[in-house]
């Protein structure tokens, strides 16, 4: 158990248990960091994201004169939001009306206790987030671990506050699981060699990082056309069944209707779920507002979002620092140190 922490930064204990299905509860590793390591693939991206933040200090840029070319007036004049709207970015798939209404049902309680008007914005990716939040389209971004630190370490967002099952303990999300066909010559990741495999999302821990991590361990290091990214499990699943891939991951712990015919060659324990970042250059009084409220909202708000991460009954967010995802950015960097693009 870690220490009291000042106030303004609550307490941070220990994960949550591994979801139904994984093997026992551990305690997270305590903090540590490691050096980043250099790789084109990830060098790249943070130039992108880099350069997205070096507009913002132009005149004439979002910083001074809101979003991008829109000549919107500079947000949160007089340090207050009573004129400009808080902006919340979530990852949805396109057409997914489930996942907006959660969202605005998130936005709707946020909007009460800041006491002025909050907006949902939906991104197709990960990464179209975390340039979102770079050039302060957004505010506030709910964003995979994964993407969470490469945010923090392109552009100084730092977490509000993450998905918890009680006030001290973050969420974990239900394992991550890898399938073949039961008749398909596969016994362990070592067999994968040269096949094509469904992931999940690009910059998700579950999705894409643990697999990737465990196949390089394994020996395999997928060429990037023996990879596709799919939004869900339903997607690889249904890839993997018509014969367009040789394996599929999952990260919801699909049931048995949905791996009959299937065989299991691969499990990790659950991630931890999803974190809330502030942006940088938030007017104080604006940012402290957004970090109120957010950390305020009761586990009912965020109960529509967090069940799409397997997340039974939310509590509010848990106040967490960013080195609780240090093995999330060891295996991130061990990626990008092996050559392999984030």
């Amino acid at each position: 158990m870690l220490p009291r922490a000042r106030p303004a930064e609550h307490r941070v204990l220990r994960a949550a248990p591994h979801a139904p299905g994984a093997a026992s509860s551990r305690a997270v590793p305590g903090p540590r960091t490691r050096p980043v390591a250099t790789s084109a693939g990830l060098l790249v991206l943070l130039l992108l994201v880099g350069a997205a933040v070096a507009v913002l200090a132009r005149p004439g840029g979002p910083a001074t004169a809101g979003a991008a070319g829109s000549g919107e007036p500079a947000r949160f004049p007089d340090d207050s939001c009573q004129s400009s709207a808080v902006r919340f970015g979530v990852v949805l798939p396109a057409g997914d009306t489930e996942g907006r209404a959660a969202a605005d049902r998130l936005t709707t309680d946020l909007a009460e206790g800041l006491g002025c008007r909050a907006i949902a914005i939906p991104y197709a990716t990960q990464a179209r987030l975390v340039t979102a939040l770079a050039m302060h389209d957004v505010d506030i971004a709910q964003l995979d671990p994964a993407a969470a630190i490469v945010a923090s370490r392109a552009t100084g967002s730092v977490p509000a506050g993450a998905y918890a099952v009680d006030q001290d303990t973050p969420a974990r999300t239900a394992p991550t699981e890898m399938w073949v066909r039961r008749d398909a010559e596969v016994r362990s990741l070592g067999d994968l060699e040269g096949r094509r495999i469904a992931l999940g999302p690009r910059l998700t821990a579950g999705g894409d990082l643990d697999p990737r991590s465990a196949l390089l361990r394994a020996g395999v290091r997928p060429a990037e056309g023996d990879t596709i990214s799919t939004d869900d499990d339903a997607q690889a699943l249904e890839a993997l069944r018509a014969g367009r891939v040789d394996a599929a991951v999952t990260r919801g712990a699909p049931g048995t209707s949905r791996t009959r015919g299937l065989r299991r060659v691969w499990s990790a324990t659950g991630s931890l779920a999803d974190v809330v970042l502030l942006r940088p250059a938030i007017p104080r009084a604006v940012r402290r507002l957004i970090q109120v409220a957010i950390r305020d909202l009761p586990g009912a708000a965020l109960a529509p979002l967090a069940a799409r991460q397997g997340i039974a009954e939310p509590a509010p967010l848990a106040v967490v620092p960013l080195d609780l995802y240090a093995p999330v950015a060891s295996r991130l960097d061990d990626l990008v140190a092996a050559g392999l693009t984030p």
